[in-house]
């Protein structure tokens, strides 16, 4: 048991450690491959997506918007691993959204 609570510890540190690095490096820089706005929606100043994003982005947010959900603002837009669907948060991560194709369907889900 000592074992397991000793590489908790240890890994919990590298990340804090790796997360203070990354804001030491000075000001935020977008990268290039980011868009201004998905689907009409703004895409936050530090929102967390893959350059992946420009393939299945303004159909993912058009899906939500469509659902009746809110979306003001992009904070993350992933494709979920293990499954067919996505994860869209917004304002600020206050909403989250999980996309799945059940059926020929897309399902909207607030997380």
């Amino acid at each position: 048991m000592q074992t397991r609570k000793w590489a908790l510890r240890l890994g919990a540190a590298a990340l804090i450690g790796s997360v203070s690095a990354c804001d030491d490096d000075g000001p935020y820089q977008k990268p290039d491959w980011r868009p201004d706005s998905i689907g009409g929606v703004r895409v936050e100043e530090r929102a967390i997506m893959a350059p992946s994003v420009k393939e299945y982005g303004d159909r993912v947010v058009k899906i939500v918007l469509r659902a009746g959900y809110r979306c003001d603002s992009i904070s993350a837009l992933t494709r979920v691993a293990h499954s067919s669907g996505y994860r869209l948060g917004c304002n600020d991560s206050r909403y989250w959204y999980r996309l799945k194709k059940v059926d020929g369907y897309w399902k909207v889900s607030l997380n």
